[in-house]
């Protein structure tokens, strides 16, 4: 966008995000937020900004319930950004998107369309689908218990529904404690548990002073608005708390 005093090319002053995921909403929120001070730091004309999403979907975050689906595309659709859904993506060029007989033309485009492993996974010679391994509930190859595979190159089986639990930062963080436990159990000679989860909650931010959330057991209590920041300032902290080992740590000096 700050080239678009030099340029005058409108497709400057275009957005592209393709994707309607987590992600993609997260991005959207920042955006949204973003775009107030963008324009008055660079002098552009506000009219003429477009912020554009594309999902090959008909719905955006399947994971919520719907009317806090309806309250985040209405606050991004309030905040100047508009979700194109059922609209797959045939072809990405430098300036544009296709989908079908429509071009949306832009100098920014974001790729945000899904989950793929490590292509480490495929190359490596994987049973895999997008270079994610199904693996057991202990975490391991079916046919080699010693090898464990985990976090965005594993597809984990839910025992209760039978799908494949979401990849997410907080799964993986589950994942990555359990296989250490399961590796301490094998080197012992003791039996390996499975791995089992329960979501602390689902928080999607629409930028920093609001956003959705799907808290307790099976997402019994739902929020939206201002007070999801400060829920996702605390899930925020929380994670990194436990990434760097704070708690064990203060354990182990107390």
């Amino acid at each position: 966008m700050a080239a678009y005093k030099d340029s005058q090319d409108e497709r400057d002053l275009h957005i592209i995000v393709c994707g309607a995921g987590f992600t993609s909403i997260e991005l959207l929120g920042e955006l949204v937020y973003r775009m107030p001070s963008l324009i008055e730091q660079y002098q552009l004309p506000a009219d003429k900004i477009q912020i554009t999403c594309l999902e090959a979907m008909p719905k955006v975050l399947p994971m919520f319930d719907a009317k806090l689906v309806d309250y985040a595309v209405q606050f991004l659709a309030d905040h100047g950004a508009v979700i194109h859904t059922s609209t797959p993506i045939d072809e990405v060029t430098a300036t544009s998107v296709i989908s079908g007989d429509n071009t949306y033309e832009a100098n920014t485009i974001i790729w945000t369309t899904g989950v793929r492993g490590s292509h480490v996974i495929g190359d490596s010679g994987f049973d895999q689908k997008r270079n994610r391994v199904a693996v057991t509930g202990q975490l391991t190859l079916k046919d080699h218990p010693e090898v464990f595979i985990i976090s965005d190159n594993s597809a984990v089986p839910d025992p209760d529904s039978g799908r494949f639990y979401p990849t997410t930062g907080q799964i993986s963080i589950a994942q990555a404690t359990h296989t250490a436990k399961n590796i301490k159990a094998s080197l012992n000679g003791s039996p390996m548990s499975n791995f089992s989860y329960k979501s602390m909650g689902t928080v999607c931010s629409l930028g920093p002073t609001t956003g959705i959330a799907e808290l307790g057991a099976s997402g019994r209590i739902k929020l939206k608005g201002h007070k999801v920041a400060l829920v996702k300032r605390m899930v925020n902290d929380r994670s990194i708390m436990e990434e760097s080992g704070f708690a064990n740590m203060m354990r182990n000096l107390s």
